[in-house]
């Protein structure tokens, strides 16, 4: 019995705010009609993240820190997923885990604030997704 579920964003096993992450997950323990899906950010337990209907066995969300109370750089984020059958389902298959990186600390005035660098290219602004900094002689993902 093959079950796996796969999530990939960002670089390698890191995603930060406004990445697309893209699921993928193979159920063979029954014929599913939909899927269950859940989520799990900072380790504060699982949460309903939606169903997914029919038989499509792929899934995407861009992480926002809105939608999943992200509040800051080093958290992890992973999603479960479960095949459902009418009034059955499989046991939840649990994805790889990513960790949150980016939201920058920027002192203004006196205090620290969460911030974003922004980067203009060509007549356009864009968000830096991730910033990497010199440390030390070690580029580092700015936190």
């Amino acid at each position: 019995m093959a079950n796996s579920f796969t999530i990939t964003a960002g670089y390698g096993d890191t995603v930060g705010l406004g990445d697309t992450i893209q699921m993928s997950w193979e159920i063979t323990s029954m014929e599913a009609r939909s899927y269950e899906l859940e989520w799990n950010i900072g380790e504060s337990g699982w949460q309903p993240w939606r169903i997914q209907t029919g038989t499509v066995s792929t899934a995407s969300v861009i992480l926002t820190s809105t939608d999943f109370s992200v509040t800051g750089s080093g958290k992890k984020v992973q999603f479960r997923v479960r095949a459902l059958n009418g009034s059955h389902h499989s046991d939840w298959v649990e994805s790889n885990i990513l960790i949150i990186s980016g939201g920058m600390d920027i002192k203004t005035g006196d205090a620290w604030k969460k911030g974003s660098v922004w980067i203009k290219t060509g007549d356009t602004w864009v968000r830096a997704k991730r910033v990497w900094i010199k440390t030390g002689g070690e580029w580092v993902i700015g936190k």
